[in-house]
């Protein structure tokens, strides 16, 4: 019986050693894959290093060919924006004319193109001045009853609390959309105008 025992210890140690080398060469096999699968990733992302790094010397190589490019590098010292043009009075119409001019000339390299030049003009605008300015984009992103919309603004305009700069200006700018003749204006504001 203690033979009998033994024996069958012995069988099952046997067995749990055999399982446990079978599991042990699964193991080193799934390692040995594992490994192969690193190294095909790594041979792999090396060759896209690769690609990447031609890419860019590529895309810069195109950059530097194309007319009206400047690297980041090679852009002049930027000049400081001019103050919001608003009413035409403060700063004054003509010495912001000249600012813009000066800082389009002197960073012409930042705005290459009219496109960008108009974009960054239209950007210093704002209140009565922006209101002027858009009047020459009207006819390309017109309200299609502009006639109607601008006689009843005009109806609507009184000076009020405003100061007679703004009226004026606002004054002007829907005369010139109703297309009144320079004659009739003053006749025109005459009742409109806040009495002193």
């Amino acid at each position: 019986m203690a033979w009998t025992l033994h024996k069958n210890i012995l069988q099952d140690y046997l067995a749990l050693a055999e399982d446990s080398n079978s599991i042990l060469a699964e193991k080193d096999d799934a390692i040995l894959q594992l490994q192969e699968l690193i190294q095909s990733n790594e041979q792999q992302i090396s060759e896209q290093q690769t690609i990447q790094k031609y890419l860019e010397k590529q895309t810069q190589q195109a950059l530097k060919n194309e007319p009206g490019h400047h690297s980041y590098s090679q852009l002049s010292a930027r000049i400081p924006d001019p103050p919001i043009l608003t009413d035409g009075i403060e700063p004054a119409f003509e010495d912001w004319v000249v600012k813009i001019c000066l800082k389009l000339e002197a960073n012409i390299d930042h705005f290459p193109t009219q496109t960008l030049q108009m974009s960054y003009i239209q950007s210093q605008l704002g209140g009565l001045a922006q209101k002027k300015f858009s009047n020459f984009w009207k006819k390309v992103f017109s309200d299609p009853d502009q006639r109607h919309t601008a006689q009843t603004e005009y109806r609507k305009l009184y000076q009020r609390n405003n100061t007679f700069a703004v009226f004026w200006a606002e004054f002007q700018r829907l005369t010139t959309e109703l297309d009144y003749s320079e004659e009739t204006l003053p006749s025109k504001s005459t009742n409109r105008c806040r009495k002193p």
